[in-house]
Parts: C-alpha cells; sequence; structure tokens
C-alpha cells in the first residue's frame, strides 16, 4: 500500500470508534407514556412519596475515607465505585450523605472493635443528631427500619447545612 492509503487506513480506524452519546430528554410520546403510568399524574410526588433517605458508612474504613482528599474516580478505581468524570472529592460527599440522612446504617461493625464502632457512631451522631444511627453487621439492615418510617422531612433536608451550601 502506499502512504496515502496507510493514511486513509488510520482515518478510517478513528471514525469507527464511536463517541459516547449524551442521554437525551424523552420525547413527547416518551412523556405521554410516562404520564399513562403514573396514572395522568404529572410527577411521581403526586403518586408516592419520599419517606427515608439512607446512607450506609463504612464503619472500618469511616475515619480513612473522612481524612482522604482523593476525589471518588481515584479511590474507588479498583471497585468501579465511581465514574472517571466524578471529580467531588470522597469526604465531603461523604459528610453530606451523613448530614442528609434519616437513617444511617453503620456496616462492618463486626470488622471493628467495640470501641472504634463507637467512636464512629458518636462521630455520626455529632454530624446529624436527629438520624437513626443502626448497626448492620453482615448487610443485614432490617427492612421495617428503612420502609414506611415517614421519617423524610423536606423542611430539614433544606435546612441541612450541606444542602444549603449547594443550592
Amino acid at each position: 500500500p502506499s502512504q496515502g492509503e496507510e493514511g486513509g487506513g488510520q482515518e478510517q480506524e478513528g471514525a469507527e470508534e464511536e463517541e459516547e452519546e449524551e442521554p437525551m430528554a424523552p420525547t413527547d410520546w416518551e412523556l405521554e407514556e410516562i404520564r399513562k403510568a403514573l396514572g395522568g399524574k404529572n410527577s411521581l410526588n403526586e403518586v408516592a412519596r419520599l419517606d427515608t433517605t439512607v446512607t450506609m458508612v463504612d464503619c472500618a474504613a469511616f475515619h480513612t475515607n473522612l481524612a482522604t482528599s482523593a476525589d471518588l474516580a481515584e479511590h474507588f478505581k479498583d471497585s468501579g465505585g465511581a465514574e472517571e468524570e466524578d471529580n467531588r472529592t470522597v469526604a465531603p460527599l461523604l459528610m453530606q450523605q451523613i448530614e442528609f440522612a434519616d437513617v444511617i446504617g453503620l456496616s462492618k461493625c463486626d470488622l471493628v472493635s467495640k470501641k472504634v464502632a463507637d467512636d464512629v457512631e458518636d462521630a455520626l451522631k455529632g454530624l446529624n443528631p436527629t438520624a437513626k444511627v443502626i448497626r448492620v453487621n453482615k448487610g443485614d439492615l432490617p427492612l421495617n427500619k428503612i420502609i414506611d418510617t415517614k421519617l423524610f422531612s423536606m423542611e430539614k433536608a433544606a435546612n441541612a447545612a450541606g444542602w444549603l451550601q449547594h443550592l
């Protein structure tokens, strides 16, 4: 092949790579289908209520996560827990989730000493005094603690310190 043909082949390879498309807003017919599914209502708020906000906190990693300045993509790159484009940092996001929660599941308590679990629970109660903190072993969080609790309050959410900063 001539030099020009090689260049053309390279261009063709590049053209074959597809760029990721941004999600598109629903079309009118899709919106109509959504409205039908909602029984003619215009929003989910008209047919359902936000009952409880729950966040899970890893007791074994709490102090490490709170002390890191790493961004999510860097910190969770091996676990696939964050997208590469996500430039938020771990500690502020953890704080926001704790501040906003109605219920905090404190997981992996079985992997740390009672003193460490007590210290983390005290820290969580300091960050969010109104949240219910439930110690969780092996992912066992009783459903009656998080479903139909009627704990969510828009007023509380709107007045949470972290929530206000992001408005």
